[in-house]
């Protein structure tokens, strides 16, 4: 097999929700092992994304050589790829190694501005997650791309991103913030029981723990689904009382 063969076989077997029998997944591990040195960027992507999708940790050397890949194919990562890899080290629950965390926040840097929402609120969020501060240059981006992006964002992504800011202690920037307010009004009345309790958890956090005022918004939320009161009153007596 070649470097592409290996990663749409993977990526089949995930977008298939099936995990390759236990002499498939050793002979996969093995070819993955094989042809990493001559993987392209999508090729690494897809791969992540596959073992994640399935919840499943590459084997020992098959992480060593795709963490190496992610290192040499950095430079050459497109925003998508670079927002699938880091969702897949969220899902695994896997903090990149050293030179994999340093080439993935290079590439953040360089490809933010072409960055989608979704690319976006994955990375924002991968990093929240793994409870890994992004680099200052890194956060700079990704404040821009939140300011670029804001007009396009869906509801999970808004909800993501304000969750993500709060859980890293992060404040964002005026304009970052004025456009995640914008888009809070735009998506409120869509938004899921999950959405709304992420996006109040961030937004009392982040007024609790750093001063940040409340959004003008921020009663159009309560008021987003009259039947998720009650879920919404649990969780800000929660917050509250952790904060307390």
């Amino acid at each position: 097999m070649e470097s592409q063969h290996v990663a749409n076989t993977w990526w089949a077997h995930a977008t298939l929700e099936r995990e390759p029998e236990a002499e498939a997944r050793a002979a996969l591990e093995a070819a993955v092992m094989r042809v990493a040195p001559g993987m392209n960027a999508q090729n690494a992507a897809n791969i992540w994304w596959a073992y994640a999708t399935r919840g499943r940790e590459p084997g020992v050397g098959a992480q060593a050589s795709l963490e190496s890949a992610v290192v040499r194919v950095g430079p050459g990562m497109d925003a998508q790829s670079v927002g699938n890899i880091w969702w897949a080290y969220a899902k695994l629950d896997r903090e990149p190694g050293s030179k994999a965390q340093t080439a993935l926040e290079v590439a953040v840097v360089r490809v933010a501005p072409g960055m989608t929402a979704q690319a976006v609120a994955n990375t924002v969020l991968a990093h929240a997650t793994l409870r890994l501060m992004p680099g200052t240059a890194a956060r700079a981006a990704l404040e821009a791309a939140v300011v670029r992006v804001g007009p396009s964002m869906t509801a999970q992504s808004v909800a993501n991103t304000v969750f993500a800011h709060a859980t890293l202690g992060l404040t964002p920037g005026s304009a970052a913030l004025a456009a995640l307010e914008a888009a809070m009004v735009r998506v409120g009345p869509s938004m899921n029981a999950q959405g709304i309790s992420n996006t109040v958890w961030g937004l009392l956090t982040s007024a609790a723990t750093r001063d940040v005022p409340l959004p003008a918004c921020y009663p159009s939320l309560w008021q987003a689904r009259g039947s998720m009161w009650v879920h919404c009153r649990i969780l800000v007596s929660v917050t509250c009382s952790t904060l307390a």
